[in-house]
């Protein structure tokens, strides 16, 4: 008998899609789980064959002569129906939970109308707003699965407590047009962008490209980057919830484009769009005119969360400057262009734009400088601005820091992202949990900053920015946790900082008697007369799950560091704990390029 191992089995064609695939008009293709296509593994939805297979080949009854050939007539689609996937008190409750957690930084519904429609079932014969409200669910469900919600209500728990997220992102997925010429309704522009968000939630940056890639195409389409081509039938709701829903999305290209290294496709140039009007909801009327015309102002005086959300947009119109200025660094005279427009003449110093933002905080009202009233929806949606202000802030400080071409830029950055986590610390956790991914994405901007400086980092510089990477892991041990896609990186990065301390004490050469590696696990503290001490972390205190840091305590001065430098091998960065799909993306790959080899 031959040992010969058996050949594989050819792989079968499957010959016929599935129920979900062939709703989406595609192919099923071939999974390793058993009994399942690729898509419906991926949208983790049931894999059956429920519809009614037709006969193929010839009917029985048909004449053996020959007959002339007529043309075929052309494919048409059929009819839509809306795909029932819960009730619609769990409609309601996930658009609440959206409005408490995710409405606050991207209110591109008008909310009043948005329940009204919700209330009449509008979504079981309208295509386009059936795709943006499954969308919306899921994104709502994503942030109940992970964690974000901190005080829901003991009824809407139990009423979600079988909830599944996948399920409504299968149906919006579903019900969005296979083709994006047939795609032009404004909810179709809401959709894309509100899945370009869930994707992140999920952690899944190729989906988050190729939504928000749809996105873009569908704004060309439609216009949306010129008032002066939107529809002239759209009244003041419509007309606010477009300013609102492109001003979200400019915000976020800017930041997944630093984050993911991707191009702005939206640029501030070519956007002949207005803010939203500094009003809450209940001001908005369908008046034909324009609403901002009527009134830039709440009508009781009261102050408007979107005045914080509008200067946060400021901010990343700076941001897109900022990085324009890195980049075009970057390559600098390489190309014969930029050498004959010598576009750098023109260039903003960094401290400038730094001055300029200071300006900007200070005019801005101290509402968005505190947090108050926990608890209180109207309240908490001014709480949420302060949070985004601050990390927004401090990502364009990091940025700009970055365009700098003096050595000491890497000091100055350590002492943005020690700063950033001290005004972290004086924010809730509420809001942080609810702002859930986006923050880690944020924190993981600073990790990959703190990596370009640690590359070639001398004893003396480590031991200034040893506790900041310490502290942050303290916080995202907390905030990981519950997370969907989470992967460590809170032990990842203690773990790193304990390598380095060790290589460090056992490269010491201050005496020959010290240069034994230490028998212990824990992380060293190194002192200037050469003697080792357990470290000890920054003293924590744990509220509502999540660990509350304290400012870190007064370091040494560098001047009186006496401890010889001591180069750090390149391969000890090598498993640096931040990008969140190790196989795909690193974060800030332009900024931090210097990093990387």
């Amino acid at each position: 008998m031959s040992n010969a191992e058996p050949a594989p089995k050819k792989r079968r064609r499957i010959a016929k899609a599935c129920d979900f695939c062939h709703g989406r008009g595609i192919k099923c293709a071939p999974c390793r789980t058993p009994n399942k296509c690729q898509s419906c593994s991926d949208f983790a939805v049931p894999c059956t064959y429920n519809r009614p297979s037709k006969r193929r080949g010839p009917s029985s009854n048909a004449s053996s002569s020959r007959q002339p050939k007529v043309p075929a007539s052309p494919l048409v689609d059929l009819p839509w129906t809306a795909q029932h996937v819960a009730h619609i008190t769990t409609i309601q409750a996930l658009a609440d939970i959206y409005a408490q957690v995710v409405y606050p930084i991207f209110p591109i519904l008008h909310f009043p109308t948005f329940k009204a429609k919700i209330q009449l079932q509008v979504y079981k014969t309208d295509r386009a707003f059936y795709t943006c409200l499954m969308a919306v669910c899921a994104l709502a469900a994503a942030r109940v699965r992970d964690d974000a919600v901190t005080d829901m209500p003991p009824s809407i728990s139990a009423l979600l407590v079988d909830t599944r997220p996948e399920v409504f992102h299968a149906a919006a997925e579903a019900a969005f047009p296979s083709k994006l010429v047939d795609a032009q309704e404004f909810n179709y522009l809401r959709a894309s962008g509100l899945l370009a968000l869930l994707a992140i939630q999920n952690g899944q940056t190729k989906y988050m490209h190729q939504h928000l890639g749809n996105y873009m195409t569908l704004v060309a389409l439609e216009g949306l980057h010129d008032e002066a081509r939107w529809p002239q039938s759209i009244r003041g709701v419509e007309r606010e919830e477009r300013r609102r829903l492109y001003w979200s999305m400019y915000t976020l290209e800017v930041f997944t484009s630093i984050i993911w290294g991707g191009v702005m496709r939206c640029r501030e140039a070519q956007s002949a769009v207005s803010y939203p009007a500094e009003l809450d909801d209940e001001f908005i009327v369908d008046d034909p005119e324009d609403v901002t015309a009527i009134a830039t102002r709440q009508p009781n005086g009261k102050l408007c969360f979107l005045t914080g959300w509008n200067y946060t947009t400021d901010l990343y119109r700076v941001l897109q400057y900022a990085v324009d200025q890195f980049r075009k660094r970057r390559v600098g005279g390489a190309t014969s262009l930029g050498t004959l427009l010598d576009l750098s003449a023109t260039s903003t110093s960094p401290q400038t734009v730094l001055d300029l933002v200071g300006v900007m905080y200070s005019n801005l009202p101290s509402r968005f400088k505190e947090t108050r009233n926990i608890g209180d929806l109207v309240e908490d949606r001014f709480n949420f601005q302060t949070a985004n202000i601050i990390a927004t802030m401090q990502l364009l400080r990091m940025v700009v820091l970055g365009v700098e071409l003096e050595e000491a830029s890497g000091e100055k950055r350590c002492q943005v992202a020690g700063e950033l986590l001290d005004a972290i610390a004086t924010i809730p956790t509420t809001y942080l949990r609810a702002i859930s991914s986006p923050l880690l994405f944020h924190l993981a901007g600073i990790g990959h900053i703190l990596g370009s400086v640690i590359e070639g980092l001398s004893q003396s510089s480590f031991r200034k920015i040893r506790h900041i990477l310490l502290r942050m892991a303290d916080l995202l041990e907390g905030l990981e946790s519950g997370l969907r896609f989470a992967v460590g990186a809170s032990s990842c990065l203690r773990n790193l900082v304990e390598r380095i301390d060790l290589f460090i004490i056992t490269n010491k050469s201050a005496s020959a008697s010290r240069r034994e590696s230490p028998s212990v696990n824990l992380p060293q503290e190194i002192f200037d007369d050469g003697t080792q001490q357990p470290f000890r972390p920054p003293a924590r205190q744990i509220q509502d799950g999540v660990p509350r840091v304290e400012a870190a305590p007064p370091q040494q001065p560098f001047d009186r560091i006496s401890a010889p430098d001591v180069q750090l091998p390149f391969e000890m960065l090598q498993d640096w704990p931040w990008p969140f799909e190790l196989d795909d993306d690193i974060l800030f790959p332009d900024i931090l390029s210097g990093w990387t080899h």
